[in-house]
């Protein structure tokens, strides 16, 4: 999953990303199979900075419910010129 927080004041985006793990390991008593969020990785774009730091890179996993083999671990990338498109595109739409 990933999370937006549009920061209209600040002119700042943060972007979380987030993966399923489970809340505890179920005994074979239970049927419970809860799930939380946990942080995978987390940037803040600025609308007035360039941004050069890190990919944001998501998991095929979470797209796929079968990785087959040909399928690499780290699929999907967002490189820095993706992200200050995306950025860009964002900031022309609250004007």
């Amino acid at each position: 999953m990933i999370l937006l927080n549009i920061n209209q004041i600040d002119r700042q985006i943060l972007l979380e990303q987030l993966e399923e793990v489970p809340w505890a390991q179920p005994s074979p008593s239970t049927i419970n199979y809860s799930h939380i969020p946990r942080m995978v990785q987390f940037l803040t774009l600025d609308a007035n900075v360039q941004y050069d730091g890190p990919s944001l890179e998501i998991l095929s996993k979470s797209f796929f419910d079968i990785l087959l083999e040909n399928i690499p671990k780290r699929e999907f990338l967002l490189i820095p010129n993706n992200l200050n498109a995306f950025n860009k595109i964002i900031w022309l739409t609250f004007r």
